[in-house]
């Protein structure tokens, strides 16, 4: 049985149930879902029906979820699976920032 992976990213103009994909190897097993852009809730929401009804293990939040919204992901999700956010250096973080601002992601 392969481990399962979630990687939720945060965009503009989404539906979780439509903008998503996974891949598949014969040890692990990862499904990426967009969800909108500062939607707290809407990530929480996600995530606790990935633990649910996909089997998911591990969470990767981008970069702009908060302590604070990685911890209300956790709360919901459970002391069984892991919650990471995918930090950077403060040159990359900074980019990244930037990208996310350009495209109206972060404001």
């Amino acid at each position: 049985m392969a481990a399962k992976i979630g990687i939720v990213v945060m965009a503009e103009d989404v539906d979780p149930s439509v903008h998503r994909t996974s891949m598949k190897t014969p040890k692990l097993e990862y499904t990426l879902v967009a969800v909108q852009g500062g939607n707290i809730d809407q990530a929480v929401d996600v995530c606790r029906s990935m633990v649910q009804n996909e089997g998911i293990e591990s969470f990767f939040l981008c970069p702009g979820f908060t302590y604070e919204a990685a911890a209300k992901v956790k709360k919901a999700v459970g002391d069984k699976v892991s919650v990471n956010i995918t930090k950077a250096d403060m040159q990359d973080t900074m980019l990244g920032i930037q990208m996310l601002q350009r495209e109206g992601i972060l404001h």
